[in-house]
């Protein structure tokens, strides 16, 4: 596939991703306009730190009115780089680094105020790099570091299962449904999804035995680290986890899948040296 259609594909993919945040955001009351949040989060993280002591989060909170705002900044700027992309047929640099360092403010904001879970978007802040990257060995690397990432996630997520001893008790997984379905659980379970989560519970063995197999199939996913010949298969391995989470816990985790693409058969036999196809 020439580079110039790969690029235009992952241009069109990327915004359908992150419209499609934006949506999944509005739905939840999760815009700033929307949550007009009234206390913020010590993250323990220095760049989030760096903006606290600005003291932006306090002022924010003083001048709700200010929050619509950051909102519309994002979207003003991402339909600014489609704009100058489908109709000047050219990416200007500015816009395209003010973009990507303000999605970067922008979501660390969101973390301080709401708790997003930073590891779901950083493959948006990666990928925003290609609006204005024009080397194509360039393109090439830096999706090759967003799969990287995205197989980091899965392998990392099985590891820390493994050595903090979640799979060898077998209560655990009992102990997180209930947990995670609290709400669900204290009130009138009448419903097929909450007697699911009963049932479950209750046939903890099972249970347990389903959080067995989601950290091998977390874990399987260090195969892309050594060979790509595989990858098709661990992309409809990670959508059926996905879906499975989403199902079985509630977790809308899919914004993730942004890095799936990366997982596609016409990435396989990618050659740096030249930035072409075998």
């Amino acid at each position: 596939m020439p580079y110039k259609r790969l690029y235009n594909i992952y241009f069109i993919h990327y915004f359908l991703f992150f419209f499609g945040v934006l949506v999944f955001s509005y739905l939840h009351q999760r815009l700033f306009y929307q949550f007009k949040p009234v206390y913020f989060t010590h993250n323990r993280d220095l760049l989030e730190l760096l903006i606290i002591s600005t003291n932006l989060p306090n002022f924010l909170i003083k001048s709700p009115n200010y929050f619509w705002v950051l909102d519309f900044t994002l979207i003003a700027l991402a339909f600014g780089v489609i704009i100058q992309f489908f109709i000047f047929k050219k990416n200007k640099f500015i816009l395209s680094i003010f973009f990507t360092v303000y999605l970067f403010f922008y979501f660390l904001l969101q973390n301080i105020f709401i708790q997003i879970h930073l590891e779901s978007y950083v493959a948006y802040v990666l990928l925003s790099l290609l609006l204005f990257i024009s080397n194509e060995v360039q393109f090439y690397k830096l999706i090759t570091l967003v799969r990287w990432l995205f197989l980091y996630v899965f392998v990392s997520a099985a590891l820390w299962k493994i050595f903090r001893g979640a799979v060898f008790y077998p209560l655990h997984m009992k102990n997180l449904l209930i947990m995670q379905h609290a709400s669900y659980l204290s009130n009138n379970c009448n419903t097929f999804l909450c007697n699911s989560f009963l049932w479950l519970i209750e046939h903890w063995a099972l249970s347990q035995w389903i959080y067995i197999l989601a950290t091998i199939l977390e874990l399987s996913f260090i195969i892309g680290f050594f060979t790509k010949k595989y990858d098709f298969i661990l992309l409809i391995l990670a959508i059926s986890f996905f879906l499975a989470d989403h199902l079985l816990m509630l977790i809308p985790y899919w914004q993730i899948m942004i890095s799936g693409i990366t997982l596609l058969p016409f990435l396989y036999n990618l050659d740096w040296r030249g930035a072409q196809f075998k």
